[in-house]
């Protein structure tokens, strides 16, 4: 008893002193790998430390332990349970610092190409493009890592024969099973790499105004104006027409529609426009201009045209525009708002005039 007690014991005791042995060298080591990263990025190390520093530590002091095992005095039967979960640990491990990793060259990305600026195109190109390479990482680094782990085992591994054996069968009908989500996924790396939309891009879908707050490896989510959001297919961006509102730039022109009488002084209301819109925080000094752009029966349609440096400033702008010209035409000209004309024939003439002064001996 003493002896299988002793046969046990020694064991751990050896594998534990050699995990802390690599944690202390996986300190050191990261240590010395966050002295230069700090002089070389200027990032806060802090945010890197939250999600690298801990796998970083593990993965040494299992990978240490895995490379010591081997030279260590184990039974034969121990030795190999010791190894394979070792093995599995280290495999575990990496994955872990890969997600890490691949975690802080996002958060280095996003602190060099950010997008809080006006001219951000380039920057949103970046952060899209890397958005879609992370995740497609992450499912690959997870793929590989769960199947390392399951081909340690040896039932895995016959199992595993088999499959390969009828590995076209077995395409052919998981294929046809997920080709919707093979679709989105070809369709992401297209829209990744072709760009026909981009992180905060706006977009109009199926007749709602949003932004492109996420792009995942299958769907696209955009935040509406109202703070709804909008889950669409990846697939239907190829499949399908949508306007992109910044797809080359983020500049818009905006236009504001008035029904006037045909009384309304249009010079006059072209220099208004100029005045309101050129003395406005958000005219970007491109374009104003006012135009008839249609004439009825009853009244004139004008077109005050104005331009902006985005979406919601255009949008603003338009709204004041267009109480700025209704307040000026109540104001200055009440007679140049819109109003219906009737035209009478001489015989309705008569009886309104019968109607409006009658004759005394007939009121009797």
């Amino acid at each position: 008893m003493d002896h299988l007690r002793e046969l046990i014991t020694q064991p751990i005791i050896q594998l534990g002193l050699t995990l802390i042995i690599g944690y202390i060298i996986g300190i050191l080591v990261y240590y010395i790998l966050r002295k230069a990263m700090h002089r070389t990025l200027s990032l806060d190390t802090t945010r890197i430390d939250k999600r690298f520093k801990r796998p970083f530590n593990l993965f040494f002091a299992v990978l240490i332990s895995y490379a010591v095992c081997h030279w260590l005095d184990f039974r034969v039967e121990l030795g190999e349970t010791l190894q394979k979960t070792l093995f599995i640990a280290m495999v575990m491990t990496l994955c872990w610092l890969l997600f890490a990793g691949v975690n802080v060259a996002s958060l280095i990305i996003e602190n060099k190409f950010t997008i809080d600026t006006k001219d951000n195109l380039m920057h949103r190109k970046v952060q899209t493009q890397f958005s879609y390479i992370r995740k497609i990482s992450k499912l690959i680094i997870f793929i590989i890592g769960f199947s390392l782990v399951l081909l340690s085992f040896q039932e895995v591994r016959k199992v595993g024969v088999s499959i390969l054996a009828s590995a076209g069968l077995a395409g052919v009908i998981i294929g046809f099973a997920a080709q919707k989500t093979l679709t989105n996924l070809l369709a992401g790396f297209q829209i990744a790499f072709t760009q026909p939309l981009r992180l905060d891009d706006v977009l109009i879908v199926e007749n709602e105004y949003g932004r492109v707050e996420e792009i995942t490896l299958t769907y696209v989510v955009l935040k509406i104006w109202d703070d709804r959001r909008l889950v669409v297919p990846l697939s239907y961006f190829i499949e399908k027409p949508f306007q992109n509102w910044t797809r080359v730039h983020s500049q818009l022109l905006g236009s504001v529609y008035l029904h006037v009488d045909y009384s309304v002084p249009i010079d006059e209301l072209r220099t208004h426009l100029k005045d309101i819109v050129e003395n406005h925080e958000l005219y970007d000094g491109r374009v104003v201009n006012l135009a008839v752009t249609d004439a009825n029966e009853s009244n004139l349609r004008i077109r005050a045209l104005i331009s902006a440096n985005d979406s919601s400033s255009a949008w603003d702008l338009r709204c004041f525009v267009r109480e700025e010209m209704i307040k000026f035409l109540q104001k200055n000209y009440p007679e140049s708002l819109p109003k219906q004309r009737i035209a009478l024939s001489p015989a309705t003439e008569q009886d309104s005039n019968a109607l409006t002064n009658p004759n005394p001996s007939e009121v009797q």
